[in-house]
């Protein structure tokens, strides 16, 4: 074998594997809808419906959250997406005057699951679990 071919396979082998490398490292987008159910302490696996709906552009994320897709509350600013060797985490609150949703929850299994915090103006908090699959999309 002449140096030139061994030097094209190389070539190749580094060129293929370097654009794996970077497929592998591309942060998953979540934009989309979500639907969920958030439980207290008191009823693990049973809980409250929630809808998230979300867009990422880069590491910012924007949307609402809220029982039904018809009855969302604002996100909060802040909300921001983060992906590390150790996997993609989002951080984000949905709420009103009357009452604040806060999310921090991780991409497992293309679930997002995770810890909830509810406060409401009257100074009541809550805490509990989260555990979300994006929505199907729907046949034409």
């Amino acid at each position: 074998m002449s140096r030139r071919y061994l030097l094209s396979i190389l070539a190749v082998l580094v060129l293929v594997s370097s654009s794996g490398f970077a497929q592998q490292t591309a942060p998953p987008n979540l934009t989309g809808t979500w639907n969920g159910l958030l439980s207290g302490p008191e009823n693990p696996g049973k809980g409250d419906p929630v809808v998230l709906i979300l867009k990422q552009a880069g590491a910012e994320l924007t949307g609402s959250g809220g029982p039904t897709p018809e009855q969302q509350l604002p996100m909060l600013k802040g909300g921001k997406v983060t992906t590390t060797k150790e996997g993609t985490s989002a951080t984000f609150a949905v709420g009103n005057e009357t009452v604040t949703l806060s999310f921090d929850l991780k991409l497992v299994e293309g679930r997002l699951k995770g810890t909830i915090k509810a406060g409401r103006s009257d100074g009541q908090q809550r805490t509990g679990t989260a555990d979300f699959e994006r929505a199907k999309m729907p046949r034409p």
